[in-house]
C-alpha cells in the first residue's frame, strides 16, 4: 500500500516538473497570495480570541477568510495547470 502511494506522488512530482514556465509563476504567486490571506485570517482569529472578549461574528469572518484562502490556491493550481494543458495542446 505505501508503495502505491510512493509511486502514485513520483508520478505526481514528475509531472509537476513538465509544467511549464508562465504555469509555474502562476501557481508560485497563487501560493504567495494564499499564504498573505491565510495568514491575515489567522491573525484575525488570533486577534479575536486574544485581544477581545471573543465576538462570534469576528469568528466567522476570520475563519471564511482563512478558507476563502483555500479556495484561492486551487483556482490558481487549477487555473495553471489548465494553462500548462491548453499552451502543450496548441
Amino acid at each position: 500500500m505505501l508503495l502505491k502511494i510512493s509511486k502514485n506522488l513520483k508520478k505526481i512530482y514528475s509531472a509537476f516538473l513538465k509544467v511549464d514556465a508562465i504555469p509555474k509563476k502562476i501557481i508560485k504567486y497563487g501560493l504567495w497570495i494564499f499564504l498573505a490571506i491565510f495568514a491575515l485570517g489567522t491573525l484575525l482569529m488570533l486577534y479575536n480570541r486574544v485581544v477581545l472578549r471573543y465576538d462570534p461574528y469576528y469568528e466567522f469572518i476570520s475563519t471564511e477568510v482563512i478558507v476563502t484562502s483555500f479556495m484561492i490556491l486551487a483556482e490558481f493550481i487549477i487555473g495553471g495547470l489548465i494553462f500548462d494543458y491548453i499552451s502543450k495542446r496548441t
